[in-house]
């Protein structure tokens, strides 16, 4: 073989090698960048979440009052027109 041709092989093996090692410590770097960062973002989110979380209870709070007054009324509609028929009703006898 040509002295020159292995010396190419030997620096092309080399750079391959290189790049190849370059690429996984780069892919290493970014995963612990992104395990150490995660924290942050969670206690943002968590932040978040806990606000969301306290508006849905006031809002179901509020709903369920509104749900109370809304059945209420129905009781109380209820009541009126059974007082309603309850005078209205002719009794076997009466005139009419």
């Amino acid at each position: 073989m040509d002295p020159d041709i292995a010396k190419i092989a030997e620096l092309a093996a080399t750079a391959l090698a290189t790049a190849a090692g370059a690429l996984v410590l780069w892919g290493i770097a970014r995963w612990i960048t992104a395990r150490t960062a995660r924290p942050t973002v969670s206690a943002q989110r968590e932040s978040l979440d806990d606000s969301r979380l306290a508006r849905l209870e006031t809002a179901v709070d509020a709903i369920a009052v509104e749900v109370e007054r809304i059945s209420e009324s129905q009781r109380f509609a209820t009541k009126m027109m059974a007082e309603r028929a309850k005078k209205e009703q002719v009794l076997p006898g009466e005139p009419r």
